[in-house]
């Protein structure tokens, strides 16, 4: 009983001192900073998406040109044997 009884003791003022109006400013302050280091996090995901998107749309192009002359190749390789 009295083990219980310090244990609460002791974990009440705990509890209490995080919940504080100077801790309060700190965590928000802290929350702050988080969401501003998950919005640069963002923005440079972003950035680096964009960048493999623009690099994907360049091989777009030589890869549709390469898919049409192997698909037109068989064609030659007939015509060619006749």
């Amino acid at each position: 009983m009295f083990k219980r009884t310090l244990l609460i003791a002791l974990m009440l003022p705990s509890c209490w001192k995080d919940y504080s109006p100077d801790n309060l400013i700190r965590l928000k302050d802290k929350f702050k900073s988080q969401v501003n280091a998950f919005e640069n996090k963002k923005e440079t995901a972003n950035r680096n998406v964009n960048k493999g998107l623009e690099s994907l749309n360049v091989l777009k192009s030589p890869l549709e040109d390469i898919k049409m002359k192997t698909k037109n190749l068989p064609r030659y390789m007939v015509i060619g044997r006749k």
